[in-house]
């Protein structure tokens, strides 16, 4: 696909760019503003993944800070269909998309992903994922709920920092070996920098308790076996 293929093209309302596509040139869809969802191989410039890889260069950003300001307004859905990674900063910004489908054959979501997307209210995070690295969903105020891989075996810091409507995740079912506490406590907790893993527990249920949060029972069980706690604790 060539750059400016489609720039102006303020009618198209959905793409879907097929698999065999290796590479979309610069300002493809560059205006188009009636875009409400596309189907991409891959996010950025190349299939295989070496330069450009935010959302917004297909729609005129050169660089991940201008995602914002070119990724249009009205898309909402972005459904990717292929590679193995979700690059650095890829969707940084892109505050209108409500949903966003990470394909099968993904292993790692890299650093500020994700970070402030705050309409995004739907991820489906595959099960080859292994590795959610540092504020991925950082700022993703819209976010509820969260569906974990079982293969997950590391969440870096400040992951789900200020996700302030996050109530429910999963972490029991995971294979989670390198959790940071800066993470864990970051899924229902703005001000949780300075305290311990012991300390956790205590806030976890400050926050039950005023109706801040409604964790799932997994998501308490996990945190009492960290603890070394029962159950009640909570």
């Amino acid at each position: 696909v060539g750059n400016y293929a489609f720039e102006d093209c303020s009618g198209l309302t959905s793409i879907t760019i097929p698999n065999s596509v290796m590479s979309i040139g610069s300002s493809a869809f560059k205006g188009c503003s009636g875009l409400s969802s596309i189907t991409i191989p891959f996010v950025g410039a190349t299939k295989d993944g070496t330069s450009n890889t935010h959302l917004g260069y297909i729609f005129g950003a050169s660089s991940y800070s201008y995602n914002s300001n070119y990724v249009p307004a009205s898309l909402k859905t972005v459904i990717i269909t292929g590679g193995t990674k979700i690059a650095d900063s890829a969707f940084y910004q892109c505050s209108g998309l409500t949903s966003v489908t990470i394909p099968d054959g993904v292993t790692i979501i890299e650093e500020s992903a994700f970070e402030e997307c705050t309409g995004l209210k739907s991820i489906t995070i595959p099960e080859t994922v292994t590795v959610i690295n540092d504020y991925t969903f950082s700022g993703c105020t819209g976010l509820t709920e969260v569906n974990l891989p079982e293969d997950l075996t590391t969440i870096y810091r400040y992951a789900f920092q200020n996700c302030t409507s996050l109530v429910s995740i999963d972490l029991l079912s995971t294979h989670l070996i390198s959790t940071p506490v800066t993470a864990l406590l970051g899924l229902f907790s703005n001000d949780y920098a300075h305290l311990g893993i012991v300390e956790t527990g205590a806030r976890m249920l400050s926050l039950i308790e005023n109706g801040s949060a409604k964790p799932s029972m997994k998501t308490l069980q996990y945190l009492a076996a960290r603890l070394g706690k029962n159950l009640s604790y909570f």
